[in-house]
């Protein structure tokens, strides 16, 4: 049951860092910074490789 609820938080945590790196991105896009959002792209991509 503890390895369950552990693996639950670890996706849990995964998610939020998703959501909150869409969050981010969505804003650059928002305030028209090109440059910003094309480093927050690469920044993605190479976090997925982590993911």
């Amino acid at each position: 049951m503890h390895q369950k609820r552990v693996r639950w938080e670890e996706e849990e945590e995964k998610t939020n860092e998703i959501e909150n790196a869409e969050a981010t991105l969505h804003s650059f896009i928002k305030s028209g910074h090109v440059k910003h959002v094309e480093n927050v792209q690469n920044e993605l991509q190479n976090s997925e490789l982590y993911i």
